[in-house]
C-alpha cells in the first residue's frame, strides 16, 4: 500500500471515530439525507463560554453578599432589601442561562455532503453549505484570539448568499483544511460516479438490439 493510500485510509479511520464521537444534539438537530453522514462536530471554544461568564459573576457575586446580609429579615432595611435580591437574582440566572444556551446550541457540522452552522435557543437560525460549492476556506485570528489560540474559519462559496464562518473555535487551521479535504472527496466521488454513469450508459447501447447498425 502506497503512501496516499494509506493517508487515506487513515483519513477514513479518523472520519468514522469522529462520526461516532457526534453528541445527542447534534444528531437529534440535524437531519442526514441518504447516504450522509458525520464526519465532525464542533462548538465555540469552552474558554469563550467561560470569558462569557466572567460578566454576570459580580452582580452573582453582590447577591451571594447581598443575600448573607438580609437573610434573618430582622429589620426593614434587611426585609426591603431582600425582596428586592429576589428578582434581581431570578434575571441573573437568567443571564446566565442564556449565555450557557447560546454556547451549546451553536454547532457547526461537517457531513459528508454540507457543513452546517445551527444556532439559536427559541428562534432558531441555520446556515447550510453544499461542499461541492466550497471553493476555498481560510482562517484569521484577532490580537486577542491569538493570545488564548483560538481562530475564526471563513468559507467562501461560489454562490452570492450569507457568509459561512465558524467564530473562536480551536485549531482554526486544522478545520479549514478538513473541510477542503471534505470538498475535494466529495467532487472526486461524485466524479467518479459520474464516470461509472457514462459507462454503463454506453455499455448498455451497445448490448441494445440494432445498436450502431444504419439503415
Amino acid at each position: 500500500m502506497d503512501e496516499v493510500s494509506r493517508q487515506q485510509v487513515g483519513a477514513r479511520q479518523a472520519d468514522a471515530t469522529d462520526a461516532q464521537a457526534v453528541d445527542w444534539f447534534a444528531r437529534h438537530e440535524i437531519k442526514l439525507e441518504p447516504g450522509e453522514r458525520f464526519i465532525r462536530v464542533w462548538r465555540d471554544s469552552v474558554l469563550v463560554l467561560f470569558l462569557q461568564l466572567l460578566l454576570p459573576v459580580l452582580p452573582a457575586v453582590a447577591l451571594v453578599v447581598g443575600f448573607a446580609f438580609a437573610f434573618r429579615r430582622s429589620t426593614p432595611l434587611e426585609k426591603v432589601l431582600f425582596a428586592v435580591l429576589l428578582p434581581a437574582s431570578f434575571a441573573v440566572l437568567v443571564w446566565i442561562s442564556v449565555i450557557l444556551l447560546r454556547w451549546y446550541f451553536r454547532i457547526y457540522v461537517l457531513t459528508n455532503r454540507r457543513l452546517i452552522r445551527r444556532e439559536g435557543i427559541i428562534w432558531r437560525a441555520r446556515n447550510e453549505v453544499q461542499l461541492p460549492k466550497v471553493q476555498n476556506a481560510s482562517y484569521r485570528s484577532a490580537l486577542l484570539q491569538k493570545w488564548v489560540g483560538l481562530g475564526t474559519v471563513k468559507v467562501e462559496t461560489a454562490s452570492v448568499g450569507q457568509p459561512f464562518a465558524m467564530d473562536n473555535v480551536r485549531d482554526a487551521p486544522g478545520i479549514s483544511q478538513r473541510i477542503l479535504r471534505a470538498a475535494d472527496e466529495f467532487k472526486r466521488e461524485r466524479a467518479l460516479m459520474d464516470e461509472e454513469q457514462v459507462r454503463r450508459m454506453l455499455a448498455q447501447r451497445l448490448v441494445e438490439p440494432g445498436a450502431g447498425r444504419t439503415p
